[in-house]
């Protein structure tokens, strides 16, 4: 599953470069190449690999993502020719991040986008080693510049931008190789992940698409709308399914379900983020190791509901003497009252409205 991408991580190299914003009349701003790659220390390379797993992690922003852009100078393609490379030299790794840096200088097109580190990572994820290129922007929250006169951005610096709690000011890009060959690497073999802040909700969304999509060459995963109906009908089995619950609270619970996936602010669904507002510390990790068995992403998800129909129109509940009542989900939760009797254990149900006929 998407959480194991992320394990066993080593990281080899990292650079960074600085982005500016553009002048006031527009004009491009060149950016500050580093011409070595940052000296790794066991604390920072130990911190480099929390945070990015962190921003990968179950309850973060991120979203298995898929290649869009494979053009010859495509985000993609400069990774892909980096990772061709035999001997995969410093100086290959360096000019790689330097196109790559290129592209966003590019594709940032207005002041609006204000000063940046980029950050560019390569090493190997999961216990097959696989390679991994993960590109990172940081944005600057203080206005303060570097000197551009350093051969490189020092580690005080990046770990004040990067390493900041405040994520809304961090991008992230990872691209994953999961095949030995390098010498034939379809985009149909890369894994990429993003996280971003702003493609929580719809009205972040034109934020976000112009680093996942403009510049990084990804997209949602044309699967959205069959991952999204997996969520949402096995949450509900597994709801079904959790022996300390009463049947009352079932039915809450998958109130709260259709509450999350209606909400009509917000574009990504995010099992962790709901396990852990609804579910027990004990739950939550069964839950996410359900969805796992499942093959169900445990990441954030695309939220597309065309397959969902009229399982979020209607709620169907089901009763042992074989009784079963439709009723329409927006009406749900103000028209129907339900309780457990504490004496018998049978749910008592009260429709606030006038019958007007039997079908």
């Amino acid at each position: 599953m998407a959480q194991d991408a992320f394990r066993n991580m080593i990281i080899k190299r990292v650079i960074v470069h600085q982005v500016f914003r553009r002048d006031t009349d527009n004009k491009v701003r060149n950016p500050f190449f580093s011409s070595e790659c940052v000296t790794l220390s066991d604390d920072f390379n130990t911190k480099m690999k929390e945070r990015i797993i962190k921003l990968l992690g179950q309850e973060s922003h991120s979203i298995r993502m898929e290649i869009e852009d494979d053009g010859e100078e495509s985000t993609y393609s400069h990774v892909v020719k980096y990772w061709k490379c035999k001997s995969r030299e410093e100086n290959k790794f360096i000019d790689a991040s330097k196109e790559i840096t290129n592209n966003l200088v590019k594709i940032q097109d207005s002041r609006r986008y204000p000063d940046a580190l980029l950050l560019c990572v390569e090493g190997t994820v999961r216990k097959d080693n696989r390679d991994f290129f993960c590109i990172i922007k940081a944005e600057s929250q203080d206005g303060f510049l570097i000197t551009q006169e350093a051969e490189k951005i020092g580690l005080d610096y990046i770990a004040n931008l990067f390493m900041t709690k405040n994520e809304k000011f961090q991008k992230l890009g990872m691209f994953i190789k999961t095949v030995d060959s390098n010498d034939n690497i379809p985009k149909n073999v890369v894994e990429t992940y993003l996280f971003d802040s702003n493609t929580d909700d719809s009205i972040s969304k034109a934020k976000a698409k112009y680093f996942y999509h403009d510049f990084l060459g990804l997209n949602f995963r044309n699967d959205s709308k069959k991952q999204t109906s997996a969520f949402f009908h096995e949450t509900k089995n597994f709801i079904n399914s959790i022996k300390e619950l009463n049947d009352v609270e079932k039915i809450e619970l998958t109130t709260e379900l259709l509450d999350y996936i209606n909400d009509p602010d917000r574009m990504i669904i995010n099992a962790g983020e709901f396990a852990k507002k609804y579910f027990s510390a004990t739950v939550k990790d069964n839950y996410v190791r359900f969805l796992e068995e499942k093959q169900i992403d445990t990441n954030s998800i695309h939220k597309d509901v065309k397959m969902l129909g009229n399982a979020l129109k209607y709620r169907k509940l089901c009763f042992g003497n074989f009784v079963k009542l439709q009723i329409p989900s927006d009406l749900f939760s103000e028209d129907v009252d339900i309780k457990r009797d504490a004496k018998s254990g049978e749910t008592l149900i009260t429709i606030k409205g006038m019958m007007l006929n039997e079908r």
